[in-house]
């Protein structure tokens, strides 16, 4: 499962691979949407898989660089890594959507999970030199389900008037209230996205055991589907309980409807929460289980997700370019040939990726010595 030459984990590369294709996937329903609206809703659904897996796949790494003994090097890669996203990155996802969205000075007061993402990986890299020891991953991340669950309470009891200084607040820590419909421009719901980064530490610990062999992948794949399996669970559960309350009382309370709503991202519901981090955790385990085998698609799969999944943020930031800068620079509009523009863009984006990762790798090899700066070609 682990690249012997750089240590990688290739399902874990993979599996942001994935999520890349996912977000991509949802930029462009979001282009197509007022066209296809019907369309867009499906493929939206599907895509919503994107965030929970990406953030945990990110608490994941942050977990697994905590048990490094280069806790110095990597503190600081970690830093720099956040305060790009909250600074550089942001101000090109703001450059991206702005010609569609008021100009650049008006979407650079927006906010989006690039932000969220940048905060927590700040923050993970402050925090790193606490994380080493696997019980205190263990507590932050139940902590941090606790502080979902407690986050949500407030959401569904706190209606500001709308428009309001509360409202603003709100859209902005918890990403708005489940009655606003469409979220404000500026939400994101920021407390619970690091909190669910936060829940994928633990997961750093296995992928530790699983570099250096003390856990085989068939092990560590039934691990994450029993955690699947709890997840789906909990989701059934609650969409039972709503079921039974129509049946008893005719109309389900309003608190209970909204809960156990899957699709309800802006603020995410526990319904949602479950249900999409599950599915994550079974592409994890099915891309664990194809890096294992070898069949020479299954390989080749893996390989060409992981291109993806190692340029991720890069290739996270470039997407908003593809799927809404691009095709109005080009004059492309939603039509029979969107699909089209979809897969191209995804092969953009791969061979981006290729790029940049290339790029990436002969920039390390670089060695600076007595002034000179000479490449290590070995």
């Amino acid at each position: 499962m682990a690249e012997p030459q750089s240590k990688r984990i290739a399902a874990v590369d993979a599996a942001r691979g994935v999520a890349m294709v996912l977000s991509c996937l949802a930029h462009f329903a979001w282009w197509i949407q007022l066209t296809y609206s019907s369309a867009a809703g499906y493929l939206s659904t599907v895509a919503k898989i994107a965030t929970p897996s990406f953030l945990l796949i990110s608490g994941a790494m942050a977990g697994l660089l905590s048990q490094s003994s280069r806790l110095d090097i990597l503190r600081r890669r970690l830093l720099l890594r956040g305060l790009f996203l909250l600074t550089g990155g942001h101000a090109l996802v703001s450059l991206a959507e702005a010609h569609r969205d008021g100009g650049f000075i008006h979407t650079l007061g927006s906010a989006t999970i690039v932000d969220d993402i940048g905060l927590a990986t700040t923050l993970a890299a402050i925090a790193i030199p606490l994380l080493a020891p696997p019980q205190v991953r263990t507590r932050i991340a139940v902590a941090s389900g606790i502080a979902f669950i407690a986050i949500w309470v407030v959401v569904l009891g706190w209606t500001p008037p709308h428009l309001s200084a509360g409202a603003t607040l709100e859209a902005a820590l918890f990403g708005g209230s489940p009655s606003d419909g469409e979220p404000f421009s500026y939400s994101g719901p920021t407390l619970q996205y690091i909190a669910i980064y936060a829940l994928g530490l633990p997961l750093g610990s296995l992928l530790g055991k699983v570099r250096h062999s003390d856990l085989s992948g068939r092990t560590f794949e039934r691990m994450l589907l029993g955690v699947a399996l709890a997840l789906f669970s909990c989701t059934i559960l609650l969409k039972g309980l709503r079921y039974v309350c129509a049946a008893v009382w005719k109309a389900p309370p309003e608190w209970l409807l909204v809960t156990s709503e899957i699709g309800q991202k802006h603020p995410p519901s526990p319904a949602y929460l479950a249900f999409y981090a599950a599915c994550s955790l079974v592409i994890l385990a099915g891309l664990s289980y194809a890096a294992r085998r070898d069949s020479v698609f299954l390989q080749y799969l893996v390989r060409w997700f992981s291109v993806l999944g190692r340029a991720s943020l890069f290739i996270f930031i470039v997407q908003y370019f593809l799927y809404w800068t691009l095709p109005d620079l080009l004059g492309i509009t939603p039509g029979p040939t969107a699909p089209l523009v979809f897969v191209c863009n995804i092969g953009i984006a791969w061979i981006l990726a290729k790029l940049w990762t290339f790029a990436n790798g002969r920039l390390k090899s670089v060695r600076v010595h007595g002034g000179l700066i000479s490449w290590n070609r070995s």
